[in-house]
């Protein structure tokens, strides 16, 4: 049997959104016929907003905070602490108060368990706010320069990837998603796939897709939760087509 890991906001959900009815029927019927983990930046509480009950205690584990803390079956099963560089929060307020993009939200420097999540709009924009920035860093790519700058000065303390739309995922070197790789070490890799929608360099689905690949499994790119519902689709087809 393969095992699956999915990324959550914008790979099974719209950003910072719940989860379409529809794709919650047929992605509750795809974890309970599936070994599925789920790998978010985000923390617990945020997951909760975006997925099911059924969901959660369905999947075999769910890692969070850039796979800082896992847990299983809503119990905690480990989590590591983020040890910021002295510095690194002067420097966040700096570029915040620097940054061309003059809405503000509030909460722009969101410490997570394992890891700190920086955005110039705030964790607390409304969708249209996120769209609006969307759009602005579409153009002016500030999210790369941000992490450019960090990684010039702390890249031997941090890395830094694009987390969803509006932010940016900073944790202790080496301390990403590709930890879940390391935590699930007894999987056949050759029977994993991984499907997130941030596979691109600098993207924070990055390391553990080129992780999951180097220990011998896949991993899948897509754009949005219908590329996933499509792609699982196809997979369900083949399936049958075989059986």
């Amino acid at each position: 049997m393969k095992t699956w890991i999915f990324d959550v906001d914008v790979t099974l959900t719209p950003s910072r959104s719940k989860i379409d009815p529809e794709f919650e029927d047929f992605f509750y019927f795809w974890v309970t016929n599936n070994d599925t983990y789920l790998c978010s930046g985000s923390d617990l509480d945020k997951i909760k907003e975006q997925l099911t009950p059924r969901i959660l205690n369905s999947v075999k584990g769910v890692f969070t905070c850039m796979a800082n803390v896992y847990h299983e079956k809503g119990e905690e099963v480990y989590k590591n602490d983020f040890i910021p560089p002295e510095g690194l929060e002067e420097d966040l307020n700096n570029v915040l108060q620097t940054s061309e993009f003059k809405n503000r939200t509030g909460n722009h420097v969101e410490k997570r368990s394992g890891a700190w999540n920086f955005s110039e709009v705030g964790r607390n924009a409304i969708p249209a706010e996120r769209e609006e920035y969307k759009q602005w860093d579409d153009v002016h790519n500030s999210r790369q320069r941000i992490c450019k700058l960090l990684n010039n000065k702390y890249g031997d303390k941090i890395d830094t990837s694009l987390g969803g739309d509006i932010s940016i995922d900073i944790c202790n070197k080496g301390g990403d998603k590709r930890q879940v790789v390391e935590y699930l070490s007894d999987l056949d890799y050759e029977n994993v796939i991984f499907v997130g929608d941030r596979i691109h360099p600098g993207g924070n689905d990055y390391a553990l897709a080129v992780a999951i690949e180097a220990a011998g499994g896949k991993y899948h790119k897509v754009s949005n939760w219908r590329d996933t519902r499509n792609f699982l689709s196809e997979r369900i087809i083949i399936k049958n087509l075989t059986t």
